[in-house]
């Protein structure tokens, strides 16, 4: 009860300040993540970042008119001037290595540690696109960017995982697609060497979900993919689905009960933080919302060809 007074209550914050400047899935994954701060959604602090924007950014600038994806990283920085500095400057180590301009290059500059860094992440990205040219697309930067923080991880290599892994998934039933690009991506997360167990491992929590009602659609397979990664037993993923059912109920995720289990994952990532490093909470998190901002890509880019073909 508890957790859902509290969404309740950020919610209504964060739909207020933001309602022009995001989907209702974003705000439903925002709201989560503020909701488990102490400070929440601090209006004061999100006013100060928007006018940073705009004093360092040009009118067309992709930041000014999407900051929201990237607030839960902007956010808990002492000093906005220097946080969006420093955003912009990770933003032109990729532009500088040809990643596209985008939203998900600006998500992707969180995590870029220095140029060499981002070097890294570009020859994974050229790697990937030799395997895959029509599904490895701007989407896919953030990705590229947090399968190449260490050093010593081959990005050709990890390219050469992701494949092995999208096609032993086409084989499992699996359709090629950007998600299941970004279920075999999430499987190299922490390890680039290719593991056959991964695969088993995806299809065994596919065949639980499906028990709990949760079939096996594109648009599930980051949540297969996370809950993998995640190493869940049945106690933990029981909760995740308990919990999951629970949020679906709240009148805010009335018809988007797809990110109620979203926010389910979150909110036990968050619980059981000590069982997760840095690094892969921040990969669940970006693949979260990576996922929720494709996808709703996805539907305006439908709409407006439909609007277009009438």
């Amino acid at each position: 009860m508890i957790i859902e007074q509290r969404l309740e209550e950020v919610y209504g914050v964060v739909k207020q300040q933001l309602r022009y400047q995001a989907t209702t899935p974003l705000l439903l994954a925002l709201t989560t993540t503020f909701s488990l701060r102490d400070e929440g959604f601090e209006i004061a602090k999100y006013e100060a970042l928007k006018e940073e924007v705009k004093k360092q950014t040009g009118a067309f600038s992709y930041l000014r008119s999407n900051i929201s994806m990237i607030l839960p990283n902007l956010m808990p920085a002492t000093d906005a001037q220097e946080a969006v500095a420093q955003l912009l400057a990770n933003y032109e180590l990729l532009i500088e290595q040809k990643f596209p301009r985008s939203n998900f290059s600006y998500l992707a500059a969180n995590y870029i540690q220095d140029e060499a860094h981002a070097k890294r992440a570009m020859s994974y990205y050229t790697a990937l696109r030799t395997h895959h040219m029509f599904l490895t697309t701007h989407d896919d930067v953030p990705y590229a960017v947090l399968l190449t923080v260490k050093e010593e991880q081959d990005p050709v290599q990890l390219a050469d995982t992701v494949h092995q892994y999208i096609k032993d998934l086409t084989a499992r039933g699996y359709y090629k697609s950007n998600e299941l690009l970004w279920l075999a991506q999430l499987l190299a997360m922490d390890d680039a060497n290719y593991q056959s167990t991964r695969v088993e491992e995806v299809v065994a929590m596919e065949q639980k979900l499906v028990r709990f009602g949760i079939k096996k659609k594109a648009q599930h397979y980051v949540i297969i993919g996370l809950l993998t990664l995640l190493n869940y037993n049945d106690t933990q993923l029981t909760h995740i689905i308990g919990l999951s059912d629970t949020l679906a109920k709240m009148k805010q995720f009335k018809w988007y009960k797809q990110y109620a289990l979203y926010s389910a994952i979150q909110i036990t990532v968050h619980i059981t933080k000590e069982e997760v490093d840095d690094m892969l909470s921040a990969s669940i998190l970006t693949a979260i919302e990576t996922a929720i901002q494709a996808q709703q890509m996805t539907v305006a880019v439908t709409l407006m060809n439909t609007n277009s073909a009438t």
